[in-house]
């Protein structure tokens, strides 16, 4: 109150027992800050109800100047009822472009459609960060959240925290409309969607994949290409229901089902976005096999312009075919976490890595995790020599070469760690004579970089 010329405010009350009392108080001696371009206020841990949140969001609108606004509430007690007036109340906020409210583990559920309604106001609002986790949120509340965001004709990054709530994709019409939603973004150019720990499956997950598709058909014919400027996009399933029954696990033979179909169906969503160069998939414990993995690979071939791809398919089923899938020869940035597979072994896993990685002239940065598989540590020190010959990055397979070291700790032989050296070696032939055959040498490409 008596900085009235303060124009940028970070305040943390974080684990204090605060009340709504306290929280008005403070709205209303924030509110006087007439030029406040930037304000962080951190309430996590308190017990606030927000029952007062009209007097607090009416405050905080009156600094009408704030471009910049992040507010953290999570770990309290406020209820749904309350949330369209604090919406209301930050809608008075004209000028902002950045909105990041941590709402996690409270009581919100049916309250996120009335707080993105009442934000509809700021038109010039070009991030969000909403973070949701632990509310009970189900699909329905999804869709009334999607729904507000054609308010928002500038957003060009969208970061949405969905995780450990009951989305469970029962009403494929309602995680269709919210994914539809995203699709309409046509500004959007980084996308992160967090569903971990809920209960989706492979066809709630083509749902999603239907509403979120990057083009669609008029009335006259015309296609029409959606979400043109998306060039990040990260999306986490992890702990869900993803994979069905679809034959023996690990086998490459399993049956295909409706499940894998619409799970491929998901994956050529994916294939849509031209101008995507960074693609993180997090599919961890979802029980997912080589059978459903193998048109992730496919339709990466498709994204020309991707040189970021990090996947995480830990604790899954896979044995490795998938490898020679990933054919993109543009990477500067790979992450592979496979983890926990334990059909992934020395004939189909670690030798499809080698190829993978000999195609990868650019990298820059390189982590591959094989822990808990059956790939053996004297072909894990055979790929990480192969690597290190071949790539430009110097930090390249750093997981692998902490297995190496422990190994050299353990008193491991060198002849031993070095069994499998020549067939390493001739599976690195064959991806010199790929590159050859592309008109590219091995050795002008690591000159070069």
């Amino acid at each position: 109150k008596n900085a009235p010329d303060l124009t940028s405010l970070q305040i943390s009350f974080s684990d204090n027992q605060l009340l709504d009392e306290h929280l008005t108080k403070l709205g209303e001696a924030i509110g006087d800050c007439a030029w406040l371009t930037s304000l962080d206020l951190n309430f996590r841990k308190n017990e606030i109800t927000c029952a007062d949140f009209v007097r607090f969001g009416e405050a905080i609108g009156r600094c009408t100047a704030l471009a910049t606004l992040k507010l953290n509430f999570e770990d309290n007690q406020i209820k749904a009822k309350h949330l369209g007036a604090l919406g209301d109340g930050l809608g008075c906020c004209k000028h902002l472009t950045k909105l990041q409210l941590l709402l996690g583990k409270n009581e919100i559920a049916g309250g996120l459609g009335d707080l993105a309604a009442g934000l509809k106001d700021c038109a010039l609002l070009e991030q969000l960060d909403l973070n949701c986790t632990g509310n009970e949120l189900s699909e329905e509340h999804l869709a009334s959240f999607g729904s507000e965001l054609r308010n928002w004709s500038r957003l060009t990054t969208l970061f949405a925290d969905f995780s450990d709530n009951s989305i469970s994709g029962e009403k494929f019409a309602q995680l269709r409309d919210f994914s539809k939603m995203m699709g309409n973004c046509a500004t959007l150019q980084c996308l992160r969607l967090d569903f971990q720990g809920n209960q989706i499956t492979a066809e709630h997950l083509r749902a999603f994949g239907r509403g979120m598709k990057f083009e669609h058909f008029r009335s006259d014919g015309r296609r029409i290409a959606l979400c043109t400027q998306l060039q990040v996009l990260d999306l986490n399933f992890e702990g869900n229901q993803i994979a069905t029954e679809a034959g023996a696990a690990g086998s490459r033979k399993g049956k295909k089902n409706r499940g894998l179909e619409m799970f491929w169906s998901f994956c050529r969503k994916i294939s849509k976005c031209d101008n995507l160069t960074s693609l993180n998939l997090n599919f961890a414990n979802n029980k997912i096999t080589d059978d459903h993995f193998r048109r992730v690979g496919y339709n990466i071939l498709k994204c020309s312009k991707l040189t970021r791809l990090h996947l995480n398919f830990a604790n899954n089923n896979l044995c490795g075919e998938f490898f020679t899938r990933l054919r993109n020869d543009q990477l500067t940035s790979l992450s592979l976490n496979f983890e926990g597979n334990q059909h992934l072994d020395d004939k189909e896993g670690a030798t499809g890595l080698v190829k993978l990685l000999g195609r990868q002239l650019m990298l820059r940065e390189c982590t591959v995790a094989l822990t808990g598989t059956n790939v053996s540590e004297s072909l894990k020190c055979a790929i990480l020599r192969a690597c290190e010959a071949d790539s430009c990055c110097p930090q390249a397979m750093v997981r692998l070469k902490e297995d190496f070291l422990g190994l050299q700790e353990d008193g491991h032989d060198a002849e031993e760690l070095s069994d499998d050296k020549s067939s390493v070696e001739s599976l690195q032939n064959e991806s010199n004579s790929d590159s050859d055959l592309s008109g590219n040498s091995r050795d002008s490409a690591a000159t070069s970089c």
